[in-house]
């Protein structure tokens, strides 16, 4: 016996001719194709209305629906596109479906369109409606095989049968964490500078998006970028990789199969397939689009090819640990394509040599928020760092010779006599200020940074920082209008894409806290005293609290508090409002130390804790409030047995409040 066997997607029917050997009746092609095509339009209701952009698998049933029909969509039938994308072909073959049927051939697929769809009458380009017969042998009773099932496994999974069942288990592929039903969201990334200029032969990143994982990891299949123009007549490559320089994947662009026209003339999309990128949570990813430029294209007009590059909404398709896909990207598309929003950027293609164009940015080693540096209060503390910065060379390398750093100070200082020795890091090379004046400008010269071409230069500025009794918050400024630089050919470089009278990328550090201490505070509690009642022993007029901590030196210096309790605390009434007569108004007894004071400051020495006890006195402020709240706000201390101020904790206070009902 041999059989013949017609296989069509799951949710199709499923013909089996069975025949006795040289026996058998095969119906005709387009029959055949003819019933194909109304099995699957009567297995699959079509609820959306489709049109040239839509996505998902409402477009895959279509463009399958109409290729069973012998409706051709070439770039789908020849592999070079995936199902999934309503495109130009797509809405070229629904329009001859529409013909066939007597429905406007507009293209676009709404309720007529679909409700012929969902019939599943006359499905196919012949009207014939031809059955197919099976002769079953004389004696023998026929019945046709109940297939086993056909399962499309999510991309990123592994799906195998389960033993005696239809279902299938699904297994998470590299990088996924199964049964994490992890979800990808887009944002704008800085990795791509908008406004560049690519030359012939160039082969630069164009635009870029930043992803952010959360709930679990996430695998990226597919990788879409628009392009404005037709990108087989200016390029040989596209590249998508990531921003420590790992190449996801290549596209060569051979010619115009290497690329679907969305919209004639303004929109072509490049497509990366195939992939399995995982981005996981905690860690965010810029992903970017480069492309090479043809050394030898004529297409370049004289006076540039603008070019919009868009990673647009529907661009990103990727699945989670559950097996559930997503699309995401950036901007939505339009016509034409924009260039502004996440994923947007513009290019200039250029039929000449290109200028360096340096880029500053915050280096990825710098803190996110604001440091502490602990200095010496008696002597110099070496190698502090200030800023920590970045440059870039775009479209050609560069050499920069000159570049100034501003740094400030507050409390306000005169900078020459708290900063010395200025000087930048770059690499292993370190580079003195050939000046630093007294308003904290540091200016360099004679340098010999060197940018390599599309790679990221850190710069840190550093400085010796005198002895000081109080603390200071320091920041610095990369000038960006002073930097001088030269590129490979020996041109001036810009920055930022403008002249050096017009640089506005400037870039500011965090802020450093250069502290005389390390100060921490433990063994908070606060706790009611004693109620004060009337003279007449009538209703309460006042509560006395007491408040108890241990600050513990954790610097190099000898810290005092003054043993004036209003200069050492500072307590805030609130509840319902201010109320001045309610404050902290008295230590403790506390027990002696060396070093201490008397009648001025009690001493706190490098590496010892002491533990305090001040009391405070709610009072009632008027007949109708209810409640008083008393809170320590600030602790002061200092390097200083005469005046122990400059330097104070003013965070993680909570725990020293008290309100009562008086």
């Amino acid at each position: 016996m041999s059989s013949a066997i017609l296989k069509v997607r799951p949710e199709q029917s499923l013909l089996i001719i069975k025949t006795q050997m040289k026996k058998f009746l095969v119906a005709s092609s387009v029959a055949a194709i003819a019933m194909t095509a109304v099995a699957f339009a009567q297995s699959y209701s079509f609820n959306t209305n489709l049109t040239i952009g839509s996505t998902g698998s409402d477009v895959v049933a279509l463009q399958t629906a109409l290729i069973a029909a012998g409706y051709d969509i070439p770039a789908i039938s020849s592999g070079a596109a995936a199902k999934g994308y309503f495109g130009s072909q797509t809405q070229t073959a629904v329009k001859a479906y529409q013909s066939a049927h007597s429905i406007p051939n507009t293209g676009f697929v709404g309720p007529l369109t679909r409700a012929a769809l969902n019939s599943g009458s006359s499905m196919s380009s012949s009207s014939s409606s031809t059955t197919t017969a099976v002769n079953c042998p004389a004696g023998y009773t026929c019945t046709a095989n109940t297939p086993a099932p056909v399962v499309n496994c999510p991309a990123g999974y592994t799906c195998t049968a389960n033993t005696g069942t239809g279902t299938v288990t699904g297994t998470a592929g590299t990088g996924l964490t199964a049964g994490t039903d992890g979800s990808l969201t887009v944002s704008t990334s800085a990795f791509v500078s908008s406004g560049q200029s690519l030359k012939k032969g160039d082969t630069k990143d164009v635009v870029a998006v930043r992803l952010q994982a959360t709930a679990g990891p996430v695998s990226i299949q597919r990788f879409d970028v628009h392009f404005s123009v037709r990108p087989w007549l200016f390029f040989n490559q596209v590249t998508l990789k990531d921003s420590t320089g790992k190449v996801i994947a290549t596209k060569p662009i051979n010619s115009s199969a290497d690329a679907t026209e969305v919209t004639v003339g303004s929109d072509y999309l490049v497509r990366f397939d195939g992939l399995n990128y995982v981005v996981t949570p905690g860690s965010d990813v810029d992903l970017a689009v480069g492309v090479s430029v043809l050394p030898a294209t004529d297409k370049i007009p004289s006076g540039g090819q603008a070019v919009t590059a868009l990673i647009d909404s529907n661009s990103i398709r990727d699945v989670n640990g559950i097996g559930v896909t997503e699309t995401v990207g950036g901007v939505t598309s339009a016509n034409p394509l924009p260039t502004t929003g996440a994923g947007a950027s513009t290019f200039t293609l250029t039929s000449t040599g290109s200028v360096a164009d340096i880029s500053t940015k915050i280096a990825a080693s710098a803190p996110a928020s604001q440091v502490s540096q602990v200095v010496n209060a008696n002597n110099t503390t070496n190698d502090v760092p200030l800023g920590f910065f970045s440059l870039k060379a775009q479209n050609n390398s560069a050499t920069v010779n000159n570049m100034n750093f501003q740094i400030n100070t507050n409390p306000a200082f005169t900078e020459t006599g708290l900063f010395s020795n200025v000087r930048i890091v770059v690499g292993g090379q370190t580079y003195g200020a050939s000046s630093f004046n007294a308003a904290g400008l540091a200016k360099f010269t004679n340098l010999t940074i060197n940018l390599p071409q599309d790679q990221w230069v850190d710069v840190k500025l550093m400085a010796d920082v005198a002895a000081t009794s109080s603390d200071v918050l320091a920041s610095s400024t990369m000038v960006a209008d002073s930097i001088d630089a030269v590129d490979s050919d020996y041109n001036q470089a810009t920055v930022g894409t403008k002249t050096y009278t017009q640089a506005t990328n400037d870039q500011t550090s965090v802020n450093t806290l250069l502290t005389i201490n390390s100060m921490s505070i433990s063994g908070m509690s606060a706790s009611n005293v004693q109620d004060i009642v009337s003279a007449s022993n009538g209703p309460t007029i006042a509560e006395s609290v007491a408040y108890t901590f241990t600050l513990t030196n954790n610097s190099n210096n000898n810290l005092y508090v003054s043993s004036n309790v209003s200069t050492f605390i500072n307590g805030t009434s609130t509840d319902p409002a201010s109320n001045a007569s309610s404050t902290i108004t008295a230590f403790n007894p506390l027990p002696a130390v060396a070093g201490d004071v008397s009648g001025s400051a009690y001493i706190i020495p490098t590496g010892s804790s002491r533990t305090f006890t001040v009391t405070g006195l709610i009072q009632k402020s008027s007949a109708s409030v209810k409640q008083e709240r008393l809170s320590i706000t600030s602790i002061q201390y200092g390097t200083s047995s005469s005046a122990p101020t400059g330097s104070n904790i003013t965070s993680g206070l909570e725990t020293l409040s008290t309100a009562v009902v008086i």
